[in-house]
């Protein structure tokens, strides 16, 4: 059993605790706050023993796992310390801001002898594993459609001049971190890492994208992205090649009811929501942090490390910078 500690109290903690009760490899004991009114109501809400309202008094327990659910800017700093503590971490999607919050990261991890796991869903679904499988059926891949488009209630409270933190620069808000993040792992997942990167989008005055298209340029194929926080649109998921397309009328968190259009193939059954695909996340993460799973634990490093040089190149021609930027001497991919 996993002793763990929770930071943040928002929606994603809520899940996150729903999920543990099934996985029953975690016993959560701590959750963090920086209000401790809020932290101890939460802790009230799941019968938590301890409501701390500072990292290192989680970081003094004895709790195994620090899971983050903090807004994407505090990440990387609350990673650091409970990494420098000891302790084994689960971060949300993005895992952090730049190439080199990931470098420091992934650093301090193996000399503490501990375990930096992001929390993707993607690529713990059923759905990844069927569109990689399926690949050699698709023959020559020509174009890939993803979109994930979802219209943010916090977007109503920008509208009456509140200022939500995944809508500011200073926190690495923006729809390709909060939307886009999850179509960068599937390709990255399937692909590798792309030969050129290009992001188009809507900035906000806050200097973050409220929607854009990232265009990923392979050999022979390329891969078109859309994803966007102030309007609706159908998800999608296509991979179209010479021979057949595989389909999938879900957003690339989620992937269920993969098919073959041309042969009228299921791959995968329907239903799935991204809380069962966040269960099987953290039922992988739990092999992940297994002594032995130890070459799986760093070829998934290496696609996260991926995935974020991917986001940077994309903030970069985008010119959308972020104050996390000052401290990455990455010269092609990082803002400046």
């Amino acid at each position: 059993m996993l002793r763990t500690a929770i930071l943040g109290t928002g929606d994603i903690s809520h899940e996150f605790v729903q999920n543990v009760a099934k996985a029953s490899d975690f016993r959560i004991t701590h959750v963090y706050n920086r209000d401790i009114a809020k932290a101890a109501a939460f802790a009230r809400s799941y019968n938590i023993e301890h409501s701390c309202d500072t990292y290192a008094t989680v970081n003094a327990s004895d709790v195994d796992v620090v899971y983050i659910g903090l807004p994407n800017g505090l990440h990387f700093e609350a990673a650091r310390e409970a990494l420098t503590a000891g302790k084994h971490v689960l971060v949300e999607k993005p895992l952090v801001s730049t190439l080199h919050e990931f470098d420091v990261l992934s650093a301090t991890a193996a000399r503490a002898g501990c375990r930096l796991i992001e929390i993707t869903r993607t690529l713990s679904s059923s759905g990844f594993s069927a569109l990689r499988n399926c690949l050699p059926q698709l023959g020559a891949l020509r174009w890939v459609d993803i979109s994930f488009c979802k219209y943010s209630r916090k977007y109503n409270a920008w509208l009456e001049g509140q200022k939500p933190n995944v809508f500011t620069a200073e926190f690495s808000g923006g729809a390709l971190y909060d939307l886009g993040v999850y179509g960068v792992h599937l390709a990255v997942g399937l692909f590798g890492l792309p030969r050129m990167v290009s992001y188009r989008c809507n900035m906000m005055s806050s200097g973050v994208d409220s929607a854009g298209a990232l265009c990923l340029t392979y050999d022979g194929f390329t891969v078109n992205m859309l994803c966007g926080k102030n309007f609706e649109l159908p998800p999608r998921v296509a991979l179209c090649g010479e021979r057949d397309t595989a389909f999938s009328a879900s957003p690339p968190s989620i992937l269920h009811n993969v098919r073959l259009l041309k042969n009228a193939q299921q791959l995968t059954g329907g239903g799935q929501s991204e809380s069962d695909n966040f269960l099987l996340t953290l039922l992988e993460a739990v092999h992940l942090l297994r002594p032995d799973a130890t070459a799986e634990y760093e070829a998934r490093l290496r696609h996260c490390r991926n995935v974020i040089q991917v986001l940077c190149a994309a903030r970069a021609d985008a010119g959308i910078v972020f104050p996390a930027d000052l401290f990455c001497s990455c010269p092609d991919t990082c803002p400046k």
